[in-house]
């Protein structure tokens, strides 16, 4: 199993269009941050095409960055990524196995304590601790168990650390 190639190669050809005109935008940092590509028999190798997208969406960001901070210079851009920061800090700092909601017993969601466990390094990364990498939490994977943490939530989540480190990386 592999992603679509129709949908991949659909989204690159959309990519180097927008590469070729900077000034056009197709696609945001954020659109290839939310993609989900079907998975399909004989489709195209997944961890390539992730690496791939990974490497575009760093392009995005910084092209996104760059265009954000000349239109309104790096007091803006640092306000913007404390918003970020700020808005992110409170969910981390609730008591572990209450950071995100609980699906139901009957349902299957994120291991409470690896997510848990995972939210305390990003803590301790927010407050000048050991540093996380964006690929690590583009990487993130949780076991699923029943009357774990909602996934759609977590997942949300961790988008937007992303989107504050990637910010934190070009100020």
């Amino acid at each position: 199993m592999g992603y679509n190639p129709e949908q991949v190669d659909a989204l690159l050809d959309l990519a180097k269009r927008q590469y070729e005109s900077p000034e056009e935008v197709l696609l945001r940092a954020s659109d290839l941050r939310g993609l989900r590509l079907d998975l399909v028999r004989g489709g195209y190798a997944v961890a390539q095409v992730d690496a791939a997208l990974d490497n575009l969406e760093d392009h995005f960001i910084q092209a996104e960055v760059k265009a954000f901070r000349q239109r309104y210079g790096d007091q803006e851009l640092t306000k913007r990524f404390d918003e970020l920061q700020q808005a992110l800090i409170p969910r981390l700092r609730r008591a572990s196995g209450k950071r995100f909601a609980k699906v139901s017993i009957l349902a299957r969601g994120y291991d409470k304590k690896k997510v848990d466990e995972f939210c305390d390094q990003l803590m301790a990364h927010f407050q000048g601790g050991p540093r996380i990498k964006v690929y690590k939490v583009r990487r993130a994977q949780f076991s699923a168990t029943r009357s774990g943490y909602s996934m759609p939530q977590v997942d949300s989540f961790l988008d937007r650390v992303i989107e504050a480190l990637q910010l934190e990386i070009t100020e």
